[in-house]
């Protein structure tokens, strides 16, 4: 019988290198990683390859489908609950609905990061690190984004120019940062080690050492860092709806809903969907999660997880 289950993204090990791990086994979404613990899973894993410039156009293409038969139906249970977890989300139920609604939620703590970087670029925040323990004020990207600003109020025509050369600049930055963090299992691979894998067809970089629970803790302080920082601007957010609200005077049969932006339980689609109508609502936040989880990874430099 399964007992838990882990998801290993092996696009984060190298070539031709023996990595010993350990993982937290889990089983219900609903409940936190604390809550959903079940003990823990040693394994001891390779992954061989020749070719690194095959290996990285791969990374490019959708993942092959794999057919896998079962002798028995119990085999076959315990097989989808490994591969797709407790909750069958291909099916129409509460229980999906709810964790697509959840996975849905959860992006809009996203879109309030990017705006609380959005406000530090706009008022001219930013800091470059010199050394280990020094920092020096040089806002980088505001200075690029006041340029492009007047490069477009004086050259028009080169607006559409600017605007994709933002996204690529965006692209950079974020892969910047993310290949920089404390965790080296959180690394994305740098754009940089892509294109010379794509041009000499061979990494130049020596496999890195990485000793156990390395940036282990810096890597929490960082991530409750982004989550803090989303939830600044949520709450401004749910703030200043709720004083518009109030100065519109809004009577209580006219109140806007506000538990999207100050709730962590969001929405309760248990009063308000009836069985007998699940299919619908199901299929749009199945395709609705599914488009913005491909976007999100996208952004995030996870290419092989975009084309699954």
């Amino acid at each position: 019988d399964a007992i838990g289950r882990v998801v290993i993204n092996i696009g984060n090990f190298r070539r031709n290198t023996t990595y010993l791990l350990k993982y937290d086994l889990h089983h219900d979404p609903h409940f936190t990683p604390e809550e959903a613990k079940r003990g823990q899973v040693t394994l001891r894993l390779r992954v061989e390859y020749d070719d690194v410039r095959k290996a990285v156009e791969m990374s490019f293409q959708a993942p092959p489908k794999c057919i896998i038969n079962c002798k028995t139906q119990k085999s076959f249970h315990i097989l989808k609950y490994l591969k797709r977890g407790p909750i069958d989300l291909d099916r129409a139920s509460m229980d999906s609905i709810q964790v697509y609604t959840s996975e849905l939620m959860s992006f809009w703590l996203r879109v309030c990061h990017f705006l609380d970087i959005m406000f530090e670029v706009f008022l001219w925040r930013g800091r470059i690190k010199v050394s280990e323990t020094r920092t020096i004020w040089f806002p980088i990207h505001s200075l690029a984004l006041f340029m492009a600003a007047l490069i477009c109020v004086e050259h028009p025509h080169l607006i559409g120019p600017i605007t994709l050369l933002s996204f690529s600049w965006m692209l950079i930055t974020i892969d910047f940062h993310n290949s920089r963090h404390p965790n080296p299992w959180k690394r994305p691979l740098m754009a940089l080690k892509y294109n010379l894998g794509l041009l000499l067809g061979r990494s130049l970089a020596a496999p890195p050492h990485i000793v156990p629970y390395q940036g282990l803790e810096e890597g929490k302080k960082r991530d409750q860092l982004d989550e803090w920082r989303g939830k600044r601007i949520n709450t401004l957010i749910a703030e200043t709806a709720k004083f518009f609200g109030e100065i519109g005077k809004i009577n209580s049969t006219k109140t806007v809903n506000l538990g999207f932006f100050a709730s962590e339980e969001r929405i309760s689609w248990r009063q308000a969907l009836v069985s007998s109508a699940l299919d619908v609502p199901h299929m749009l936040l199945k395709t609705v999660c599914k488009t913005a989880r491909v976007y999100v990874r996208f952004i995030n430099w996870d290419g092989f997880a975009a084309n699954s």
